[in-house]
């Protein structure tokens, strides 16, 4: 029962088995504890959480200020900028500034970037101190290691950094993507999702030089088979690009026409999604000009190279 709970609240907190168990006890007997086939001695089980941010009082009654038992930290995150809530973003950021000068733990930094990155990408205000900010340089450093969190990590604190920065990082990320894949699929498709986070970012912040490059890398390279929605993604961003490089009314209806496609297929929601994004990396509401008919499902693999 406790290995259970202890098991939820890692995956709520984002940590793997090796960030939590690495220097206390061995994975082994981490799972074995998680999985409730062991028990756990208490100084060890106590270490384990203090790197989690978490006290072994608030572990036995349930309790966590701020990813909660109800809802994962993506979740609210994702809510609040979905509904464009600029001041529970805001207040999301407060908290977790207070948990991290509090607690000084890696998963509390992480979860401050996270939700400081999405408040960025609404409201243009970097709530970040001087020293958070050198921090944040450090840790995507060269040296950085690519668990599952910092990878989710970037993908939302890439607008934090500075442009040339967050290619150089995203470079670095996208070289790992094989590795990834041989080992863990869905951390190889976290990492594309990322890497296309810090392509938005470039095209957004006006660094078109280095979105070209990034965005030629990653046009290169082949997408798992299962994973449509990245590909997708990439292409969409790839003709925003080329709208933004040349905005000619046949590369709008290149932008267009995904978006259409999207409503073609029932996606309004998502296709809703794609239009506020369309706005940002274009600077202009092209659907609202003129809107396509849908392009044929092959199309959406396209790779343009007109830039």
């Amino acid at each position: 029962m406790m290995g259970a709970e202890f098991r939820r609240l890692r995956r709520r907190e984002g940590a793997s088995l090796k960030d939590v168990a690495g220097g206390i006890v061995s994975l082994g007997a981490l799972s074995k504890f998680e999985g409730g086939s062991a028990d756990m001695p208490i100084n060890k089980l106590v270490a384990m959480l203090q790197r989690m941010g978490v006290s072994l009082q608030e572990f036995v009654s349930g309790f966590d200020p701020l990813v909660g038992n109800r809802d994962s930290l993506m979740t609210v995150v994702n809510a609040l900028s979905a509904q464009n809530d600029v001041s529970g973003l805001k207040q999301l950021v407060t908290r977790k500034q207070a948990r991290y000068t509090r607690r000084q733990t890696p998963l509390d930094f992480q979860q401050l970037l996270i939700a400081a990155g999405a408040y960025f990408a609404l409201s243009q205000d970097n709530r970040l101190n001087a020293t958070e900010q050198l921090i944040l340089k450090d840790w995507f450093g060269p040296k950085v290691a690519w668990s599952e969190a910092n990878v989710v990590t970037f993908r939302y604190a890439c607008v934090l950094l500075a442009p040339t920065m967050c290619a150089e990082v995203a470079n670095r990320l996208f070289g790992e993507i094989h590795n990834m894949y041989a080992v863990n699929h869905s951390l190889s498709i976290a990492a594309w999702e990322a890497v296309l986070s810090a392509d938005c970012w470039l095209i957004e912040s006006g660094t078109l030089a280095l979105a070209k490059q990034l965005t030629k890398l990653i046009q290169r390279d082949v997408v798992p088979a299962n994973a449509s929605l990245v590909a997708y993604r990439r292409e969409f961003i790839t003709r925003c690009l080329v709208y933004r490089v040349h905005p000619e009314a046949a590369h709008a209806t290149g932008v267009t026409g995904l978006i259409s496609f999207l409503r073609m297929v029932g996606s309004v929601q998502l296709a809703q999604s794609y239009r506020k994004l369309a706005q940002k990396l274009c600077r202009a509401d092209l659907y609202a000009e003129v809107v396509p008919p849908a392009p044929a499902p092959d199309a959406v693999s396209e790779v343009h190279d007109v830039y």
